[in-house]
């Protein structure tokens, strides 16, 4: 997968991610990272969705920050962070999204089949 070929948000978006699980001392990039990342963007749109189906974007990070914390923490210093299958799977929708054109951004449709898989 051609990563440098994503709209430059959604490259944003994974190296956040990618971030966020380094800085948890994580094993691997789990999708909780890709959504405390969007949650911390300072973009509306993932508030919006999270708003509109009756959620408190405020209540869903403090959550998504209380799972990073408990989650199981690596030390040492070959530690490598790994994606996994959900990350995987909101790589291929940001890919089709490019490939259709849409480099600028997401739709809010995407948005929530991200979030969808972040939350399964």
């Amino acid at each position: 997968m051609r990563i440098d070929k994503w709209a430059v948000t959604a490259q944003e978006a994974l190296q956040a991610a990618i971030g966020v699980a380094t800085d948890a001392n994580a094993s691997q990039v789990e999708p909780i990272h890709l959504l405390k990342a969007l949650l911390g963007s300072g973009e509306r749109n993932l508030s919006a969705i999270v708003e509109r189906v009756g959620a408190d974007p405020h209540a869903i990070e403090a959550e998504v920050d209380r799972a990073i914390a408990a989650a199981p923490k690596v030390t040492g210093g070959n530690a490598e962070l790994v994606r996994e299958e959900q990350l995987r799977q909101v790589e291929e929708l940001l890919a089709r999204a490019v490939e259709r054109g849409r480099g600028v951004g997401l739709s809010d449709d995407e948005i929530a089949e991200m979030l969808a898989l972040v939350m399964e």
